[in-house]
């Protein structure tokens, strides 16, 4: 369940990142790196790629890319900084190197029953100043 948040959460900066280069005349492709096949957890991604091409007429492509074909889900913030691709599907608690203060989303006593309460605990640590650093790191 908090990985579907996790991934809400990526998908909702992605959104405002892409409105900003579906603005450009130019067609623009965007590879998304997956570890494993399609699975639920994953679902929201295809609605997503649906939806940004739809709503800039095809000048916004995401291309999801499963089977860590482009790196291992090890590798995802490295491939994503080294330009390999543009977005990563992240796993805190591979890298608690990288992404110290991320992983308190992990903690098994920190997820509340409520979906609508974890999604506003889990948007509150990512709109974090501490945690938008992290991320910029």
């Amino acid at each position: 369940m908090a990985r579907g948040i996790r991934t809400s959460v990526a998908l909702l900066t992605c959104t405002l990142l892409l409105a900003a280069a579906g603005a450009e005349a130019q067609q623009v492709t965007w590879k998304v790196a997956l570890f494993g096949p399609p699975r639920a957890v994953t679902m929201p991604l295809d609605w997503f790629a649906k939806e940004v091409a739809a709503k800039t007429g095809g000048q916004v492509k995401i291309e999801l890319v499963y089977g860590e074909a482009l790196a291992k889900a090890t590798e995802m913030p490295d491939g994503i900084r080294g330009g390999a691709f543009e977005i990563g599907f992240l796993c805190a608690s591979y890298y608690p190197g990288k992404f110290p203060l991320w992983t308190v989303l992990d903690l098994p006593m920190f997820t509340p029953d409520d979906i609508t309460v974890q999604g506003r605990a889990q948007m509150a640590v990512a709109e974090h100043p501490a945690v938008l650093d992290e991320f910029k790191r």
